[in-house]
């Protein structure tokens, strides 16, 4: 029965200690001694036959070198112990059949220790390279950013979007993101020979998977872009405009070409507008949900129903958060608009929302 208040001031609980069993060991054969022995076990060792609970070191106190006593607050709770209490049985941290990488997945540090933990070889785990994303501005009107602290001459602007772009790449993780400069909108053949070797040059140790570029693609006659891309360099144009505020102009372009080896290789290009609010969103509800397609491993044998259903069942989906508007905005009446907000928690009636 259970011990009254006064029987749990007085009444002893002691135990033989019979034997020490350390992370390490491998805790076989059952210990054998007078009765109610104990052994001490740290954290991580196997526990040997004939024991099925564990009593935190925090709760015994030692007599002597042979004797353990349990503190007299803890007496009753200890006599109350139920098998495998502080133990954990074999397994039991990741169940058998668990998926411990699934395809696609870009390696974390975690995966490295569950892949070692579960008994894999480096061997075992097959990896394919981040694609490659280069990204190219265009523009007369574009001068290197960070560069010498020199006046910019009239009609000339800092080139913000590639170094922007270029961060916020690197910042998703499933890319390798590369500089590919400035080019002139001036001469559309010069801009397709440095595309072009970008691309699929066998000499560039960093071909480009993925292009993005910014600037060149709306209506003027120096928006030289989608010719370029689709009558310089035989690509296939899939749309160039879309319904959203900003990101009209947005051109999407694939070009396909046979490697020395035989082997059709595609390369996908996105022309983005070069207003930076638009070159940014884009890239961010376009760009990488793309990338991290790629990074999944489509298969490029897959009909085009089974593209479609992996990529939905596979498509970033952003947070949504609940929010109120601080002022009203007006919004395009013609067109989806994205908008900058910052956010910022307040106190409400109720409490902090």
């Amino acid at each position: 029965g259970r011990l009254s208040r006064d029987e749990k001031k007085t009444f002893v609980l002691s135990f033989d200690l019979v034997g020490r069993v350390y992370a390490g060991d491998d805790g076989a054969g059952e210990i054998a001694s007078s009765k109610r022995p104990a052994i001490y076990i740290t954290t991580g060792a196997v526990v040997p036959d004939g024991y099925d609970a564990v009593v935190p070191i925090e709760e015994t106190e030692a007599k002597d070198s042979s004797t353990v006593q349990i503190v007299s607050s803890h007496v009753e709770s200890v006599l109350d112990t139920k098998p495998m209490t502080w133990v954990r049985p074999i397994g039991c941290d990741i169940a058998a059949g668990s998926v411990v990488l699934a395809r696609g997945e870009i390696v974390q540090p975690v995966h490295v220790a569950l892949a070692a933990q579960v008994g894999l070889r480096l061997a075992d785990i097959k990896v394919r390279r981040l694609p490659r994303i280069g990204v190219l501005s265009t523009g007369n009107e574009l001068t290197p950013a960070f560069g010498q602290p020199t006046k910019i001459g009239q009609g000339k602007i800092p080139d913000v979007n590639r170094p922007m772009l270029l961060t916020q790449l690197a910042a998703y993780g499933n890319c390798i993101p590369v500089d590919l400069g400035i080019v002139s909108d001036e001469d559309s053949s010069s801009i397709s020979k440095l595309l072009d070797d970008a691309l699929w040059s066998e000499s560039c140790t960093e071909n480009v998977d993925v292009l993005v570029t910014t600037g060149g693609i709306s209506m003027g006659e120096k928006d030289v872009m989608a010719k370029v891309f689709v009558e310089g360099m035989n690509g296939k144009l899939h749309f160039g405009r879309m319904n959203m505020k900003p990101g009209k102009p947005t051109t999407f372009i694939t070009i396909d070409r046979k490697s020395d080896q035989g082997a059709m290789r595609r390369k996908l290009i996105f022309a983005l507008p070069g207003n930076p609010v638009s070159a940014s969103v884009c890239t961010e509800l376009l760009v990488r949900p793309c990338l991290d397609l790629i990074h999944d491993s489509v298969a490029s044998d897959e009909d085009e129903e089974s593209f479609v259903n992996h990529g939905a069942d596979h498509a970033r989906v952003h947070e949504e958060v609940m929010a109120e508007l601080a002022s009203d905005i007006k919004l395009d009446q013609g067109r989806p608009e994205y908008r900058r907000v910052a956010l910022r928690r307040v106190a409400s009636a109720d409490g902090p929302s």
